[in-house]
């Protein structure tokens, strides 16, 4: 096969991996029921996936390569970096809603996230370089308060974390507008990340 031809099946077996996950969840999907999908011998699928993992780390790989790109390209963008942060992080949420099967395999699933923790490498979570080295420069240009940049970008990155994980798990309370809890909470946490001065001025402002 050509790498054109590999890449063609390769990106069909995976489609049917998304398929059988979203209508019946993980553990419903297993080599056989894909190849039967597929309309393939278990053999001739194995020829492509060794493993379930080898399976399962392309799957999740997918959708972290997809984050990366959204990430590089606001990184890309011409604004402070308060604004980048923002747009990183806002992204972050944004995948994590439109793809809440991988999502969940990825971050949230203890068991899985064991086996395709080959996709989830410092060398793959580009991104969150990107979010600590934008965090680095708001410090330096006045809008974040001095202090480690990895501690500032774990609280931010917890605080829309949080929020996806309570609109993806807690459905018995109206949350509201998920994109507007995740905005919320971004903001909510960049002011507590902004520095002493800025945040005196702001009640200052508000009592007046």
């Amino acid at each position: 096969m050509t790498d054109e031809e590999l890449a063609a099946v390769q990106a069909r077996i995976l489609a049917e991996t998304a398929r059988i996950v979203a209508a019946e969840g993980y553990a419903a999907l297993s080599m056989r029921k894909l190849a039967e999908g597929l309309n393939l011998t278990a053999g001739a699928l194995y020829r492509y996936f060794p493993t379930k993992q080898h399976l399962m780390i392309a799957y999740c790989s997918g959708a972290i390569d997809r984050l990366n790109a959204r990430s590089q390209t606001i990184n890309a963008k011409p604004l402070p970096s308060i604004d980048i942060l923002r747009e990183l992080l806002l992204s972050y949420g944004e995948f994590a809603l439109e793809d809440q099967d991988r999502f969940r395999l990825i971050f949230l699933d203890i068991e899985i996230s064991r086996q395709v923790e080959l996709c989830r490498t410092t060398e793959n979570l580009k991104g969150y370089e990107l979010v600590k080295a934008r965090m680095a420069s708001a410090m330096e240009e006045g809008s974040i308060r001095h202090m480690d940049p990895a501690q500032a970008t774990h609280l931010l990155w917890g605080a829309v974390h949080g929020a996806v994980v309570l609109l993806l798990s807690v459905t018995e309370i109206d949350l509201g507008d998920p994109h507007t809890l995740i905005q919320q909470s971004i903001d909510m946490a960049l002011r507590g990340l902004a520095p002493e001065s800025v945040q005196a001025e702001r009640i200052r402002t508000q009592a007046a």
